[in-house]
């Protein structure tokens, strides 16, 4: 590869960089109308009351954390299940067969 190639590719790269930077930083904030801010208010407000929560969880083989996002009845369904799951293996159940 010849030497003007590779500084044409190199300047190439650079210019992209740039320009996702300086894309990225430009987008205006702007303020949100009392309409939006009523209607984040009331689904916060819904969040709340279901016990909406999110938390980052890094996965085995993985160095990159997934959200994890769920209510708290569910939560408790998943409680639920494995707690009967290691009842089942205490007690000498046999486990349940897939279709």
């Amino acid at each position: 590869m010849s030497i003007l190639k590779s500084n044409f590719i190199k300047s190439g790269v650079m210019a992209s960089i740039i320009l996702a930077v300086t894309g990225c930083s430009s987008v205006a904030d702007e303020p949100m109308t009392e309409e939006q801010r009523l209607l984040k208010e009331k689904n916060d407000k819904i969040l709340a009351e279901s016990g909406y929560r999110c938390k980052k969880v890094k996965q085995t083989g993985s160095s990159i954390p997934k959200r994890i996002c769920n209510t708290r009845q569910q939560r408790e369904d998943r409680k639920q299940d494995a707690q009967k799951m290691v009842d089942d293996i205490v007690n000498g159940a046999p486990p349940p067969q897939s279709l």
